[in-house]
């Protein structure tokens, strides 16, 4: 798991983003999104905090194969890191 704080603005875009593009299960107060990074695909699970924070509660590294997706569990904080990084430097999509 990954917690950072943003700026009031930050926050307030990335929720609205989350809330426009982020994909989302009723009753659940998380977000899945998908980002590329290096060329590999991620789906990460966020969930917005009160005092402007945002956890990233999993990262799952997808491998999409001819008899359906594989996902391994990243855990390594460079990696969550980078995924931070670009979830804030990116347009958001759906997970799928």
């Amino acid at each position: 798991m990954l917690i950072r704080q943003l700026k009031q603005e930050e926050f307030d875009c990335l929720c609205q983003s989350l809330l426009d593009h982020a994909w989302v299960q009723p009753l659940d107060p998380t977000f899945t999104v998908t980002l590329h990074l290096d060329g590999r695909e991620y789906a990460l699970k966020l969930q917005p905090e009160k005092g402007n924070r945002v956890a990233i509660l999993q990262a799952l590294r997808v491998y999409r194969e001819e008899d359906g997706p594989n996902f391994d569990l990243v855990l390594d904080s460079p990696t969550l890191s980078q995924l931070w990084d670009q979830l804030l430097s990116s347009d958001l999509s759906p997970a799928v």
